[in-house]
């Protein structure tokens, strides 16, 4: 409510110059779990005082914090000290190269970010047209998948975009004329960059891993079972960046899909979640490294191989700010 904004607009000033001026801990806690307006979250963060959602899981935070024994939250603060050195070797170039970019990267820039943070991704190529195809389709070998490349289009299947099980040099010509076609009816006035093609990988079982910015915490990380039904199976556990691969085998062991890779009822060889944990804990280097210039990162899907629990990345949405 605009009116109620208002009238409490001064007392949220209160509390922010409170914090400002607080030799200890100081943070604000709303009694609901509701989303808080942006304006009145970023007019605390500005002086350093979080605000904590929900009264219950505030108190026991603030309890927490008040007996010593802060556990992930301790560590989390450890690896986002200001002084601290960077994740990742290349991070100051990444951070310079990305500062004026908004919105989504092209797949082929995502991929080399990914790659810059030792995040496996499958092998990928993209062409202009369907003669380049066929003529660097070794690169890739059979059988494969032709997507779309596009910055403008985020959900590359839900506009026809994706042809799967290509499986020779005359398919993979049709596969890139009608992945043309289909986007040109669907998105017409989209900038097509060309055309990826991806290694096919069988036998495996769709994760997903992302982030997104959650000020003035941090890019939070996500991970869980993946694929088209993401959002319908809301199956994921979540974390703030960075932490530890242990910490990231504890997250996933949260999911359903942690029993699914450890062969529930027998329906696939018992898989290692200590692949794909790794795979975690880098995207979390990457997003703490990168906090404010990325927005938001989506890996989905992540590829786990049955049996040998090895992750590929096939699909990459990252977001700048």
């Amino acid at each position: 409510n605009p009116a109620t904004l208002l009238n409490y607009r001064p007392v949220f000033t209160s509390y922010a110059e409170a914090g400002r001026g607080a030799s200890k801990p100081f943070a604000v806690i709303s009694p609901t779990g509701e989303g808080v307006d942006e304006g009145v979250r970023e007019l605390l963060a500005k002086d350093g005082v979080p605000l904590l959602r929900g009264l219950t899981p505030g108190l026991r935070a603030l309890a927490t914090l008040a007996g010593g024994q802060p556990g992930p939250a301790g560590a989390w603060a450890r690896a986002r000290a200001t002084d601290r050195s960077a994740f990742g070797a290349q991070a100051a170039e990444w951070r310079r190269a990305l500062a004026g970019r908004h919105g989504p990267l092209d797949p082929a820039t995502a991929f080399e970010l990914l790659r810059a943070y030792g995040l496996p991704v499958v092998k990928s190529i993209v062409v202009r047209d369907a003669d380049e195809a066929a003529a660097r389709a070794h690169e890739i070998g059979f059988p494969m998948v032709v997507k779309v490349a596009s910055a403008e289009i985020q959900h590359r299947s839900d506009v026809g975009g994706v042809v799967l099980g290509v499986g020779d040099a005359a398919s993979l010509r049709a596969a890139v004329r009608s992945v043309a076609k289909r986007v040109a009816a669907a998105r017409p006035g989209a900038s097509i960059e060309g055309y990826e093609m991806q290694e096919q990988l069988v036998d495996a079982v769709e994760a997903m891993a992302g982030f997104t910015s959650a000020p003035p915490f941090g890019p939070l990380v996500v991970a869980g079972s993946g694929g088209t039904l993401v959002e319908v199976l809301g199956d994921r556990a979540a974390r703030l960046a960075p932490f530890s691969v242990d910490e990231a085998r504890r997250m996933i062991a949260q999911t359903k899909l942690a029993r699914i890779l450890g062969g529930y009822r027998n329906l696939m060889p018992p898989t290692d979640i200590g692949p794909l944990a790794g795979l975690v804990t880098r995207l979390s280097q990457l997003a703490a490294d990168l906090d404010g210039v990325l927005a938001a990162c989506d890996l989905n899907p992540v590829l786990v191989r049955k049996g040998r629990g090895e992750p590929r990345i096939v699909d990459a949405l990252c977001i700048c700010a």
